[in-house]
């Protein structure tokens, strides 16, 4: 489970609040005994964490919002998610030579991605991506595949997909037959996309599609407007 900080930074480093955590229980609510801090922190200093999967290792993986005010901005995470580790926030954003907080594998810099849902791929039915991570961006406009060397604390390769062609990306699931289903999360007309193969990806029409949609209403919007106004003058001059 996946908590914010509750716009208190502060709570992040309180392991005696949820708040800026990820937390693990057990099926019926009760605290796992081998949990760190005999609670459901399961680790903490996070600012808004929001995806998490799981490699076929059983190593966890989740993406995160990075600052948006007084610490500065962007700086989203990917992080490798390890038993009582401190992620940092709000004491450090990005990455940090001191050894008491641990590092994201990935961050964005000074761009926000704002990420969302994640995903572990582990299906043949997509050869290029089996063993890999594909991470929702929403912000960003796109979905990030990420090849990483979690015993290493390695990224062998970002590559950027679908950039601006869906608009925001919420979320991302697999189904049992190895489809990918990918969920939008835009101002209207939102979809959720089927991808079976990278050879038959739809093209961005549905997306413009939407733009054009959302272009038409705010011209008849302005249309309307002009003959209301057109109308009120006439209405006065004749009383």
């Amino acid at each position: 489970i996946t908590t914010g900080d509750a716009t208190n930074a502060n709570l992040s480093q309180d392991t005696a609040s949820l708040a800026g955590k990820i937390l693990r229980i057990n099926s019926d609510g009760t605290v796992p005994s081998d949990n760190p801090f005999n609670s459901p922190v399961f680790s903490y200093g996070h600012r808004n964490p929001q995806g998490l999967a799981w490699n076929e290792n059983g190593i966890l993986v989740s993406s995160e919002h990075g600052p948006s005010g007084e610490r500065g901005y962007a700086h989203d995470e990917i992080n490798v998610i390890e038993r009582g580790k401190n992620y940092g926030w709000p004491i450090i954003v990005g990455d940090s030579n001191d050894i008491v907080y641990t590092n994201p594998i990935l961050h964005s810099g000074d761009i926000t991605w704002a990420p969302s849902g994640l995903l572990y791929y582990y299906s043949d039915k997509i050869p290029e991506w089996k063993g890999k991570f594909l991470v929702a961006m929403l912000r960003g406009e796109h979905v990030m595949v990420l090849d990483l060397d979690l015993e290493n604390g390695m990224v062998n390769s970002a590559e950027k997909i679908f950039q601006g062609d869906y608009g925001r990306i919420r979320n991302l699931v697999q189904s049992p037959d190895g489809d990918v289903f990918m969920l939008t999360s835009n101002n209207d007309n939102d979809k959720i996309l089927q991808i079976s193969t990278l050879e038959t990806i739809p093209l961005s029409v549905e997306a413009n599609e939407r733009s054009t949609t959302s272009n038409d209403y705010l011209l008849y919007v302005i249309i309307a407007a002009v003959i209301t106004g057109i109308l009120i003058v006439i209405w006065r001059k004749k009383s």
